[in-house]
């Protein structure tokens, strides 16, 4: 208990010597990076993975997928978003990345969908339920 006090009085004391602006981005940063854990997580435990390590390579699948559509993210925004916006070309390095990341990633998805089956009871009541597993998911991810 003495320890959050510690921590939040200095995360506190620092808050005030960092501009909003920065904060702010921390913020967003956070919040997508704990929705996409959240993502990654739901893709393991309804393949299996909850608890314990039943299919590894659905594990390290799923890992893979997450690391692209942060990469894709990443690239799309440095590369071409960002680009357009003050007027210039697209970077064809971040968008042939890009490119490969999104590839990868359908790769991994359709994978998931054909290759390997669902291992959740569907009919417990205590199980969060989401519809079109892995590819809703997967699609957020990106977003």
């Amino acid at each position: 208990f003495e320890c959050t006090w510690i921590v939040g009085i200095a995360l506190t004391l620092v808050s005030f010597a960092v501009p909003f602006a920065v904060l702010w981005d921390m913020i967003s940063i956070g919040v997508l990076l704990s929705f996409n854990l959240t993502n990654a997580s739901l893709l393991q435990v309804r393949y299996g993975n909850g608890g314990s390590l039943a299919q590894p390579y659905v594990d390290m699948m799923v890992w893979t997928l997450f690391v692209c559509t942060a990469t894709a993210g990443f690239m799309a925004e440095r590369g071409i978003v960002r680009q357009l916006l003050v007027g210039k070309s697209v970077d064809v390095a971040c968008t042939l990345l890009f490119a490969a990341t999104v590839v990868t990633s359908a790769v991994i998805v359709g994978t998931l969908q054909t290759r390997y089956k669902t291992r959740c009871d569907m009919d417990d009541e205590g199980i969060f339920k989401v519809p079109f597993v892995p590819i809703l998911p997967a699609i957020a991810m990106f977003c």
